[in-house]
């Protein structure tokens, strides 16, 4: 089956981007995303990982230039001077860093439950505190 779908400005190249880093075509990843959203997550689960494991997925996986662009695009919206395609990137973006961000916090409570701590200790020792350009 073949499906076409028309992605915001910016979206393929993260893709593609996220593929490559994965070794894999973007049909692949793709395929293995939408696969993952349809069957739940193929991680494991969180509980079950060691210390360690939980500490390495916690840490964000957003490369540092689509931080950048996603601080600029935040700063031009503020502005007042986001063009209409800059928008869509900027909400792809958005979209990407709260996904990323919603994942890891399974992981962080996890590791709370494993340390036997509370989820705020655990936040605050980690230095996860929302931060601010």
């Amino acid at each position: 089956m073949s499906v076409t779908i028309a992605l915001p400005p910016g979206v393929e190249e993260q893709l593609r981007d996220t593929a490559a880093q994965q070794g894999l075509s973007i049909e692949q990843y793709i395929t293995q995303v939408v696969l993952s959203g349809i069957s739940g997550s193929n991680q494991p689960d969180a509980e079950a990982l060691s210390e360690d494991d939980l500490l390495q997925r916690i840490q964000l996986n957003i490369q540092a230039r689509d931080l950048d662009a996603y601080y600029e695009l935040v700063a031009r919206r503020k502005a007042d001077q986001l063009r209409p395609e800059e928008y869509e990137t900027l909400l792809a973006l958005t979209n990407r860093i709260e996904l990323a961000h919603a994942e890891r916090m399974k992981y962080v409570a996890a590791l709370a439950k494993w340390r036997g701590v509370s989820l705020e200790q655990i936040i605050l020792d980690l230095g996860l505190q929302s931060q601010t350009r």
